[in-house]
């Protein structure tokens, strides 16, 4: 049932452009941060786009919401570590968050991308989590 939420906070995630995943806090907001690694196969292209999104996936709503997000420099190869710094009084404690990642070429074009990762409620981790990329096909 897990892979079934996963799979469809992604693919609603996966519609999204970049472009509206990120967030402006203003400095007096409270923070908090998760953090991790990113493990891809292969190279990626010099001109893809890496992002780990932190999104709210419950499904009372059917809704996916990006709470935040980071854009990450590859260029040292897999894995890549990342940190996303988010607002914790946007989180409540009867809602699921994942984490996920995908990689983009210029136009948009998903060309890797990880399953949810749950965090931050119901037990779920919430620092040290490493995403594993695959290929889409």
């Amino acid at each position: 049932m897990k892979r079934i939420y996963a799979l469809i906070g992604f693919l609603i995630l996966a519609a999204l452009p970049l472009g509206c995943a990120h967030s402006h806090h203003e400095s007096t907001t409270p923070k908090a941060t998760l953090s991790g690694t990113v493990t891809f196969p292969g190279k990626i292209p010099d001109d893809a786009s890496l992002a780990v999104f932190l999104v709210e996936n419950t499904l009372l709503t059917g809704t996916v919401d990006v709470l935040a997000n980071d854009i990450l420099n590859f260029s040292k190869g897999s894995p890549v570590p990342f940190t996303i710094t988010f607002n914790p009084a946007e989180v409540e404690s009867d809602n699921r968050y994942s984490l996920v990642a995908r990689v983009t070429d210029p136009q948009g074009m998903v060309l890797l991308k990880s399953n949810g990762y749950m965090v931050l409620t119901r037990g779920s981790p919430t620092n040290n989590v490493n995403i594993t990329m695959t290929p889409v096909r």
